[in-house]
């Protein structure tokens, strides 16, 4: 077959070839790419006249437009030249290159040329690669040409999606600054958990991403890593694995491991767990531990063929119990090393030397070099073994054996085998080359590690003379060199050229001369110039190693006029993940793209034409009227590993920089006063500036920038990157690593709060990593006297507590042996509430550090809050007067109370002011998480009618807006529709998705809100709707009012309809669901007495225009409750809570009616008649401007800010003087220059009334706030609220058991959502392994935590009659004793007035069960005997007791069998 083909290839070549009288190549690149110069070499030999041709780049692109370029040309003389084609405006398309003679010889040939439509690079970096909920994502995006010089475009867009693929932020206006964009992206603290994508177009191109994490994660303090020998042989017999651990600083970690080795068995794509395989082993490590497996007897693995082995440890510290995980790989070898075949060529030239190495390494890639024992290598020439030769090499130093072979004339092929002592080899096939005259060239690059900017140098032989030699260097879609060469009938020559980065990261050398006949003879090689860019950066530290608070210098040195970017992170998170930062070989691997072909024809081009193998594979083209080249008919290897020769036997070495231990500290010091630490960041540096040119005449690129070194100890791993416009994009070659590190320091972990009167012990661990033991002295200060000292006495005589003076300091000996750590704790009891300052310090002879930390206080019992405001009106008059009563029980908690005086002069003031906290309610679902979301967008919409909006405020606002859209998005389901629990849900809400759908579309005039998103939401709600019009609700009732009731579904429908009437882009599209329900609401006018559906009903059909609104607005406006100028709407209360004091207090129900009550008359136009309902929400506000639960917050500002906008006034001027006592004032004043400024007067805590007289013009907002704490349970209980100790509690685990139902009334049987915040006594912690346990507990949906896991928020669908008895299991994780009850709260999420408070105690803790060493005395001791006498006492009856209970738990048949033998025993007596 191949003798056929290659007779066919020779006469197709006869019957083709012109007679001519010279000859010419033209050679180019395979890929083309718009906007780019295209070189064309062209050579010619034996030309006797000029002849002309016209050449061409011509093709069709997608859209049916035709592109032709040409140039003409003569050639007449031997040489090479250049054609350079321009192109610009470039489209997708098919194109081909043509050449056409125009004089002497007819000649018209044409190849097709592939489309590359890369116009550039896209890099992005960012600091990390992982992030927590509210973490800052720092981003860098570098836009690169192929040259990574700056790539000059002004349209670039930049946006990012979440972990379900919803767009959360798009930046507007990005500049780039010499390629680089740097921005920010602020995380919600509940955002979509997941791979999340920064999205980067340049000129509405292709797409290029860049991903991160984001997720729930703890910085790891230490590192594990398991370390084994990676190629073992089953000779070996065993596999040792040494487990390391060492703290992010560089100390060794003492604990335990356990270590597991198993082999890998796969089958298919499953690894089976098969746990006889598996072999575990505990050790002990100080900083490391080894342990061994044997290959046979322990993990049954035979040496039949190449197997792998599995290591893991689970390492777990010592002083902590904190785990962490190390893996390795190890593989088990039939052989210890292994034997490869580096071939100089793909083929043998007959006539030429042909050479290629062995190469002998173990199997980690370190050579083998025995001096001794000989490889012995095989070489067989036809397709048997009958003429083989064998040869002994000696191995050299690089393990590499030099074998040169004379290959017979008869040979058809190569066939190499080796052997080594015992072991064979197969290495391959080596075929032969072809040439129609069998004349064949060879070209070495024999400069031994070429080099950018530096000349590579060629030798270039051939088996006969040569006039002429040509070369071209391709590479990166295009012809860098080319020249042709007069040798002089020679068959040797040498010549060089200089390495270029346009030769990075590969290019192809082609060498070819042409013989008289017209055969092209020629030879390729590959031109690899390493991993050099263009441009470079080093960074020089001052120092490897500070400590905190040190200054360091950064020196930066690279091209002048360079865009430098630094970047420095807490080596903790790269362990955690790495891929954030820029890599070399990603940038390669970009530039290696531009040499790809991006697309493929769609139409065939040209006439039948011969390829050339060398000029095919360095990616050119080649059109010529030289014989065409007889195809080579390749046997390829599948055996052996075969490579390239490229400048001789130059092993690979990679130069890894060894981390220093950190230097000795100078014991001799004399220590002063410790510093403080507090600065504790995950990303230090993230930096851009330019290295511009000073007025120095020399400016050799070089800036020193200082940073202040953070307070963590830790190592810092840090890295830059440098853009020029003229040499491009250079990185750092290694990473620097900065260790921060002082080798004495003390660290301390306080609870997260403690109740006032309570003692804590605080746990002070100094460190010591000096080389002798350091006797050091500890001291607690209490410089504002804000706690004491506890001493266990104090248990039994308080008197002498009360006698004894507040110490402003007290302190501790303590000795810490060398590399080691020891604690010691203080014991003190707070006096104050609030936050109180925990200032440490530990200071030996030679070392000393100190640590500040806040520990917050709270008063015992649960706090409430009360809010009284008053719409001061001077609109129409000179004075006002006001008496506002503050009632305090007389059960208070002492030192609880706080009263406050505020005032503004807007009416949405205190919103405005509050923005992140309008209620105290949690977040946890969907629906609540729109708090942080709709009011934003109320406060822009107000201030930018009255054109107050300042950019602190707008700012500050789209932020809260942009982690509030993040957010929702956590909540959606697949098709669209929105829960309160997302897709934990079986399905989505209508109410909420319609309230979703409303306020994305509000917001996305002020932040990216992804139209798709809301289109989405509105196709479900249009789904969802009944034929009669109502919009019923598909999901779990949450808010019963809205979307229950009596009234049909007229609130929900209505709602529903509100959004599609809001969404003025998509109302026409609409415009039937539309209709349809506001003929549903009208039709049922006769039957809708339920004021909270009328209320909303009306609201939309003022929206609406429609004709009915009018009767809907009387018959509403006859329901409302007119009192003291103010005007509301009530819900009807059940007769058995007519004497609730709940019935006193704000309630959100009424709010929200009364809201769209307000809206209403606003549409209608009635704003006077709107004022009385303005004056009565005020006065339901809490503190900060909200209300009391979502809805009703949301609906009450959008109604207030309607009004307010309305009853502006812009010079307001209220004077304002308070009267508390008697004789006693405070006065307050509103004017234009403070009238968005929240003013805030303490009031004295015994405050009982205030007299307000108000004078002046205008209008504004005062406030009486005032909170108090009781430890009784609250009044007039809506649920039953039991919580109880369960007896396998102790003083250092607590186990609760909640039990809970509904207590209903006349109009309800079961609650709305309903929420239960459970807090632990102070010291415990939740155990948050138990929250899949408790989400299985019937009606929860869903268990957050908050305050450091010291409170349980449990979410439930509804609470009913039935009884539900969650359980909570807590440990204690801090000293703290005399614990103060904890308490349990229940309420209805949309009805304040349903709630129920319990409280409960752990098991006692005393003075004795906290303290230490010295501080315990012989009380504790004599306690402690007593204790002991008890429990041996009562021992056995609680072991009696307990078997029985768990007796009746477990096999109530055993008591049975044991009844009947106790009765047999007594018949038997």
């Amino acid at each position: 077959m191949s003798q056929f083909l290659i007779s066919f290839l020779a006469f197709s070549t006869f019957f083709h070839l012109i007679t001519c009288d010279g000859y010419f190549t033209i050679v180019g690149s395979k890929v083309i790419r718009p906007d780019t110069d295209y070189h064309l070499a062209i050579t010619s030999q034996g030309y006797k006249d000029p002849t002309s041709y016209k050449i061409s780049i011509n093709g069709t692109d997608d859209d049916g437009g035709n592109y032709q370029q040409s140039k003409d040309i003569t050639i007449s003389s031997d040489g090479t030249q250049t054609l350079i084609f321009d192109l610009k405006n470039l489209r997708q398309g098919d194109y081909k290159l043509d050449v056409m003679s125009t004089n002497g010889v007819e000649f018209h040939k044409s190849v097709d040329l592939d489309l590359n439509t890369k116009k550039h690079s896209v890099l992005v970096q960012t600091d990390k690669s992982i992030y927590k909920p509210g973490d800052k994502v720092q981003f860098r995006v570098l836009v690169l040409d192929s040259s990574t010089r700056p790539y000059l475009s002004t349209n670039v867009q930049v946006y990012v999606t979440d972990g379900g693929k919803n767009r959360i932020k798009q930046f507007d206006n990005v500049r780039l600054v010499k390629g680089v964009y740097q921005d920010e992206l602020q995380l919600s603290d509940l955002p979509v958990m997941g791979t999340w994508l920064i999205h980067v177009k340049v000129d509405n191109g292709d797409e290029s991403f860049k991903s991160f994490e984001v997720a729930e994660y703890v910085l790891p303090k230490y590192e594990v890593i398991v370390d084994s020998n990676p190629h073992v042989t089953f000779k070996d017999g065993k596999i040792r694995a040494t487990v390391r651990a060492k703290y992010t600083y560089g100390k060794p970690v003492k604990g335990q491991a356990t270590v597991s080795a198993y082999p890998v068995l796969w089958l298919g794509a499953v690894q089976p767990f098969i746990q006889d395989s598996i072999v575990r082993k505990v050790i002990q490590v100080d900083g490391k531990g080894s342990t061994e497996f044997d290959i046979r007897n322990e993990l049954k693995i035979e040496s039949d063929y190449e197997r792998y082995v599995n290591i893991e440890a689970i390492f777990e510290e010592e002083l902590t119990g904190r785990r962490q995980n190390g893996t390795t790989q190890i593989t088990v070898h039939k052989y210890k090393y292994n034997v490869e075949l580096i071939k100089e060529a793909e083929n043998y030239k007959p006539g030429l030397p042909y050479n290629l190495n062995i190469r002998a390494s173990y199997h980690d890639g370190s050579p083998l070099t025995d001096k001794a024992n000989p490889v012995t290598v095989i070489v067989s020439y036809l397709y048997s073994e009958e003429n083989a030769t064998s040869t002994d090499y000696l191995l050299d130093d690089h393990g590499m054996a030099k074998v040169e072979i004379d290959v017979p004339v008869n040979a058809t092929h190569l066939s190499i085998k080796a052997k080594y002592l015992d072991s064979d080899f197969y290495l391959g096939y080596i075929t032969q080359a072809k040439s129609h005259s069998n004349q064949f060239i060879q070209a070495r690059i024999v400069t031994e590690k070429p080099k950018l900017n530096q000349e590579i140098s060629v030798d270039v032989i051939a088996t006969e003379g040569m006039s002429q030699i040509t070369y071209q260097v391709l590479g990166r879609g295009d012809v860098i060199v080319s020249k042709s060469l007069p040798v002089f009938g020679s068959n040797k020559y040498n010549f060089r050229f200089l390495g270029s980065f346009a030769m990075v990261p590969k290019a192809t050398l082609v060498v070819y001369y042409i013989r008289e006949d017209g055969e092209i003879i020629s030879d390729h090689v590959k031109i690899e110039l390493g991993d050099e860019l263009n441009n470079f950066i080093d960074l020089e530290l001052s120092q490897d190693q500070a400590k905190p608070g040190d200054d360091l210098s950064i020196t930066i040195s690279t091209k002048p006029n360079s865009y430098v970017g630094l970047l420095g992170v807490d080596q903790s998170v790269l362990l955690l993940k790495k891929g954030n930062d820029l890599e070399k070989s990603s940038v390669f691997e970009e530039l290696g793209k531009f040499n790809e072909k991006t697309r493929f024809h769609r139409r065939y081009y040209g006439d039948f034409y011969g390829s050339y193998s060398d000029f095919d594979i360095s990616g050119a083209v080649i059109v010529t009227n030289a014989k065409e080249e007889i195809r080579n008919m390749r046997i390829y290897n599948h055996h052996g590993r075969l490579t390239h020769l490229k400048g001789g036997p130059v092993p690979k070495m990679t130069l890894m920089r060894k981390a220093s231990a950190p230097d000795g500290i100078d014991e001799n010091i004399q220590v002063t006063e410790p510093k403080i630490r507090k600065d504790f960041p995950e990303t230090w540096l993230f930096e851009t500036f330019s290295c511009q040119e000073n007025d120095t005449e020399e400016y050799d690129g070089k800036t020193t920038i200082s940073k202040k070194v953070p307070d963590t100890i830790t190592s810092w791993i840090i890295t830059g990157f440098s853009v020029d416009p003229l040499t491009g994009l250079g990185l750092t070659r290694q990473p620097s690593k900065f260790n921060v590190f002082q080798p004495f320091f003390v660290s301390t972990n306080l609870p997260y709060s403690i109740k006032r009167g309570e003692a804590v012990a605080i746990p002070i661990v100094v460190f010591n990593y000096m080389e002798t033991d350091q006797r050091a002295e500890v001291r607690l200060y209490n410089d504002e006297k804000e706690f004491e000292f506890v001493e266990v006495s104090d248990d039994e005589n308080n008197l002498n507590r009360e006698k004894r003076a507040i110490e402003t300091q007290r302190r501790k000996n303590v000795v810490i042996k060398s590399n080691s750590g020891s604690s010691v704790s203080f014991m003190i009891r707070p006096l104050k509430v609030g936050q109180i300052k925990i200032k440490v310090t530990a200071t030996s002879q030679n070392a000393g550090d100190g640590l500040e930390r806040m520990l917050i206080v709270v008063p015992e019992g649960v706090t409430h809050y009360k809010n009284k405001a008053v719409f001061v009106d001077l609109r129409n008059g000179n004075e006002v007067k006001a008496n506002i009563n503050i009632d305090i029980p007389k059960n208070a908690i002492p030192d609880s109370v706080h009263v406050e005086a505020s005032a503004i002069g807007d009416v949405l003031g205190p919103s405005i002011e509050n923005i992140d906290k309008l209620i105290k309610l949690p977040y946890g679902c969907g629906e609540q998480n729109m708090l942080n979301f709709v009011p934003n967008i109320v406060v822009l919409d107000y201030l930018t009618n009255l054109n107050k909006l300042n950019p602190d405020i707008e700012s500050k606002a789209k932020k809260y807006m942009e982690t509030g859209y993040q957010r929702e998005l956590g909540y959606k389901h697949n098709d669209g529709s929105y829960s309160a629990f997302g897709k934990n849900d079986k399905s989505g809400s209508t109410w909420l998705t319609a309230f979703v759908a409303k306020s994305f579309n509000q917001a996305s005039k002020y932040i990216l809100v992804d139209k798709a998103v809301v289109k989405q939401a509105l196709e479900f709600l249009k789904n969802v709707q009944s034929a009669n019009g109502s919009f019923p609700e598909v999901g779990q009732v949450s808010h019963k009012d809205m979307q229950g009731g009596a009234s049909k579904g007229i609130a929900l429908t209505a709602y529903t309809l509100i959004t599609f009437l809001e969404n003025e882009s998509f109302k026409d599209e609409y415009r039937n669901t539309i209709n349809k329900a506001l003929d549903y609401i009208v039709r049922n006018f006769n039957q809708l007495e339920d004021n909270y559906s009328l209320a909303i009903a009306t609201y939309a059909l003022e929206l609406a225009r429609h004709g009915s609104k009018d009767a809907f607005l009387a018959k509403f406006d006859s329901k409302a409750t007119n009192k003291d100028g103010m005007k509301h709407w009530a819900k009807a209360v059940a007769e058995s809570d007519e004497k609730s004091p709940w019935n006193l207090q704000p309630n959100a129900i009424n709010i929200e009616m009364s809201a769209y009550g307000l809206q209403a008359l606003l549409e209608a136009g009635l704003d006077s008649d709107a004022i009385p309902v303005m004056k009565w929400l005020v006065t339901q506000r809490n503190e900060n401007g909200g209300f009391q639960s979502t809805q009703d917050t949301v609906v009450g500002l959008q109604a207030l800010s309607k009004l307010a906008t309305k009853i502006y006034v812009p010079n307001n001027n209220v004077y304002m003087n308070l009267e508390y006592s008697e004789g006693t004032a405070a006065q307050m004043s509103v004017n234009p220059g403070n009238t968005l400024i929240l003013q805030k007067y303490d009031l004295p805590a015994d405050t009982k009334e205030v007299n307000v007289t108000a004078t002046g013009r205008g209008f504004a907002i005062l406030q009486i706030s005032y909170q108090y704490n009781l430890n009784v349970t609250g009044a007039w209980p809506r649920f039953v609220l039991d919580p109880q100790v369960n007896r396998l509690s102790n003083k250092d685990f607590l186990h609760l058991t909640v039990c809970t139902n509904f207590v209903p009334d006349n109009y309800t049987e079961k609650s709305n959502m309903a929420v239960m915040e459970v807090s632990f006594p102070s010291g415990f912690t939740f155990d948050v392994d138990t929250i899949p346990f408790l989400r299985d507990t019937q009606k929860v949906k869903k268990v957050e935590t908050k305050e450091a896991d010291t409170v349980v928020v449990v979410y439930f669908d509804e609470i009913e009659r039935t009884e539900l008895c969650p359980v909570f299991k807590a440990y204690r994780t801090h000293k703290v004793a005399k614990q103060r009850p904890a308490p349990v709260i229940i309420y209805d999420y949309y009805d304040s007035s349903r709630r129920a408070t319990q409280f409960y105690s752990a098991r006692p803790a005393s003075l004795c069960d906290i303290c230490e060493q010295e501080d315990c005395t012989e009380v504790c001791k004599i306690r402690a005997s007593r204790r002991i006498s008890n429990d041996t006492e009562s021992g056995e009856f609680n072991r009696i007791k307990d078997s029985k209970g768990h007796a009746n738990q477990m096999s109530s048949p055993l008591i049975i069998l044991f009844m009947i033998a106790i009765t047999k025993y007594i018949l038997r007596v």
